[in-house]
């Protein structure tokens, strides 16, 4: 095996972690808000869009993740652990 082919295998079970981290994320929020602010569909399907948009926006370098959860402390007095 190569170096090329190692890194390849590397990169892609990295990228099937992260896909499944965030699925399970996403069945946790969703349910979150089922069960506790009784969402439907719709405000459910709302919320997760805009979660993978602001996960994008980290990916892509257009905000930093220290830069949110400095603004979460600040506006909110929040930090997440």
């Amino acid at each position: 095996m190569t170096q090329g082919e190692l890194t390849a295998i590397i990169l892609a079970e990295k990228k099937a972690i992260i896909h499944k981290i965030v699925h399970e994320s996403n069945v946790v929020t969703a349910m979150v808000l089922r069960d506790t602010l009784h969402f439907g569909q719709k405000r459910i399907i709302r919320i997760l869009e805009k979660i993978l948009d602001l996960h994008d926006s980290i990916e892509r370098g257009y905000v930093a993740i220290d830069e949110i959860e400095k603004c979460l402390k600040e506006e909110v007095d929040l930090t997440i652990r």
